[in-house]
């Protein structure tokens, strides 16, 4: 092998160790950005996410209050309907007497 060969050789080798550190750099930074893209991302996720369950959780609590007034509306209705009730206990007495005795 003559000196320019090894030369040539040399700086081939030289060439390729200099592409494979910009290589590695240029990952380096690739992961670099991923890595501050995938935090942001995660960060914007989260928040929305707690937006979400804030504002579903806040709905829900508005809804059980209106179905509890409701019920409780339907109820006091229902107790008033008892108390306003006419009671007929000759009539039922009667029914009882014709029911059980005959």
């Amino acid at each position: 092998m003559t000196d320019d060969e090894s030369r040539i050789i040399r700086h081939l080798l030289e060439v390729e160790g200099e592409a494979s550190a910009i290589i590695n750099s240029a990952r380096e930074e690739a992961d670099s950005v991923i890595a501050k893209a995938r935090a942001a991302e995660d960060e914007k996720f989260k928040s929305e996410y707690t937006a979400l369950r804030k504002q579903l959780s806040e709905k829900e609590a508005e809804q059980k209050k209106v179905l509890l007034e409701k019920h409780e509306a339907e109820l006091e209705s229902y107790r008033q309907n008892l108390r306003n009730a006419v009671q007929d206990k000759k009539a039922f007495s009667t029914c009882l007497d014709t029911v059980l005795f005959e």
